[in-house]
């Protein structure tokens, strides 16, 4: 007899309302920072002896440190976060990585026009994702210069959270958002934190060089041990486990 399957804890919603929602509490969260004198005396300072325009050229184009120390540290962080992702799956039954890439639709983009979801989902996206979430908020400490350069762990974990928390949403059908509730995106917070690492350290393109290569090593990863272990189990050609999914965004 099998044991009936448990349902997932989910909450949908339209495309419409999701984007509704997000710019709407963005807006208030930027609201709500400005409304502190000290931080908007702060950020109207910076602006002034640098323009927004200026401190993001500056921390797209530095290059702070060693490829292979980045390199090295990428694939190192890689098998760590999945060893511990895993670890936690086991001990806690929640599953440890995102769902960006549940539902049919992700499948049905990846088997009609397979090269076009690859370059899109592991190397544009995070491109985009490391600008949004590493390069803007860095850019708000541009002045400072090696050897002098602070971490500022506040604004990185902040944003690796929110960054993390993007991947607990899918999209099933064209029209369709769902936030799932039955997920812990401990990988993406984890590789979030490092990314900005990366980014006070190496500079912007140290980040999305990382997170590119982190992706191509969830999707090899995904091709060589998780695909093999699925036909040899019989479970269906599925990516709704997979990290690779989960992090692509």
């Amino acid at each position: 007899m099998t044991e009936p399957q448990k349902k997932p804890r989910e909450i949908r919603m339209s495309r419409r309302l999701f984007f509704a929602l997000a710019i709407g509490g963005g807006s208030a969260a930027c609201v709500a920072a400005l409304a502190a004198p000290p931080i908007r005396e702060q950020l109207f300072e910076k602006l002034d002896s640098q323009t927004l325009e200026e401190r993001i050229i500056a921390e797209a184009t530095d290059n702070r440190r060693s490829w292979i120390l980045t390199a090295v540290e990428t694939v190192c962080a890689f098998g760590a976060v999945v060893g511990v992702g895993s670890l936690i799956d086991r001990l806690t039954g929640i599953k440890h990585g995102g769902r960006a890439g549940d539902g049919e639709l992700y499948a049905e983009q990846a088997e009609e026009a397979p090269l076009a979801t690859y370059v899109r989902d592991i190397w544009l996206i995070p491109i985009i994702e490391e600008a949004f979430f590493r390069l803007i908020p860095s850019s708000l400490f541009a002045e400072e210069k090696p050897p002098n350069i602070r971490m500022h762990w506040g604004t990185g974990l902040t944003s690796a959270a929110v960054f993390a928390g993007i991947h607990n949403f899918s999209k099933p059908e064209p029209q369709v958002i769902v936030m799932h509730l039955d997920s812990l995106p401990v990988e993406q917070f984890a590789m979030g934190a490092y990314w900005w690492y990366a980014q006070r350290t190496g500079g912007y393109l140290h980040a999305a060089g990382s997170h590119v290569l982190y992706n191509n090593l969830c999707e090899a990863s995904w091709y060589f041990v998780e695909s093999k272990k699925q036909a040899a189990t019989g479970e269906s050609d599925s990516r709704v486990d997979s990290e690779s999914a989960a992090d692509d965004p």
